[in-house]
């Protein structure tokens, strides 16, 4: 019997050059995804994620279609071999490859809207992100107060680590304080924008016009959205959260938190890289994790989920 497991999918900042390669060359599952992927989007994504070069993959417009396509490949090897969720959540962009295992959106649905939400958060002056380890929120969040809305806290990801967004001479200030105040450690990101502050407005407000437009089913399991930290499966219901998700924080701690309430002990992160999976085990210290990119991870998963 397989254990009750969530399935979690990763963002922006887990792309790298030669993500999904494997699972190409490995999985003919795999390999109809970046098939089809590359038709539907007129990209040449397979380039893109197997080769780079990386100033290209970096760009946000690249970068959200290609982590999609990357993660969705995944999942659907792991359904192939019989493993499926009890719930899931997406971190960001995450956010919708975790629909798309939910049934909410079919392919062609899920990789037009990561493509239009790539195109409209690659904006001019966009402004960056820093992530803040090991300081309190509260002292945080009044550092950001000072600058009047133009830095904000933009991802609560662990108890320890803040991420502030905005524009990159306010940021950098509240980064300097941050420090003198006692952080323990202070990272820029390499991102292409405030991703989840205000100046993602002209993004969002023309995002939620493309979302009133296109058609999402209801989820076959609980999706925790990142705008609310609270499980949806209500069509209608989701698309209010992804209409407001690019302006909102992402509330990945008290999601997490969230998923174990349910009862779920057991996360699998799907796609590229292991952010996530670092940052459950620090929300949730008794949680058993893993994750899947690669067809070598498949034995793990096997012996996690029927062991």
């Amino acid at each position: 019997m397989t254990k009750q497991v969530a399935f979690v999918f990763p963002g922006q900042g887990s792309q790298a050059v030669g993500m999904g390669r494997n699972l190409y060359e490995k999985s003919d599952t795999a390999r109809k995804v970046f098939d089809q992927a590359q038709e539907i989007l007129e990209m040449d994504v397979k380039r893109l994620c197997f080769e780079g070069p990386e100033e290209d993959l970096r760009q946000t417009k690249n970068t959200q279609p290609t982590i999609a396509i990357t993660s969705i490949a995944a999942f659907e090897v792991l359904k192939e071999h019989g493993f499926t969720p009890a719930a899931a959540a997406g971190h960001s962009l995450g956010e919708y490859s975790a629909l798309y295992a939910a049934g909410s959106f079919n392919l062609d649905g899920v990789l037009n809207a990561v493509k239009h939400r790539g195109a409209l958060m690659n904006i001019k002056n966009p402004g960056t992100m820093a992530a803040i380890i090991g300081f309190e929120e509260a002292q945080l969040k009044a550092l950001c107060d000072t600058t009047q809305g133009r830095v904000v806290v933009a991802n609560y990801n662990a108890p320890d680590q803040l991420v502030i967004a905005g524009d990159e001479e306010s940021l950098g200030t509240v980064c300097e304080q941050a420090k003198s105040a006692g952080a323990k450690r202070v990272i820029p990101l390499v991102v292409g924008g405030a991703f989840h502050s205000p100046l993602m407005k002209n993004a969002a407000v023309e995002f939620e016009k493309y979302l009133a437009n296109i058609s999402i089913a209801d989820a076959r399991i609980p999706v925790v959205m990142n705008a609310t930290a609270e499980p949806a499966t209500d069509a209608e219901t989701i698309k209010k959260n992804l209409a407001i998700q690019i302006l909102s924080p992402v509330r990945w701690s008290d999601s997490i938190r969230k998923i174990g309430g349910m009862g779920i002990k057991t996360f699998v992160e799907v796609g590229p890289g292991r952010v996530l999976t670092g940052l459950v085990r620090r929300i949730l210290p008794d949680a058993v994790t893993a994750s899947f990119s690669t067809m070598e991870d498949l034995p793990t998963i096997e012996s996690l989920l029927r062991g």
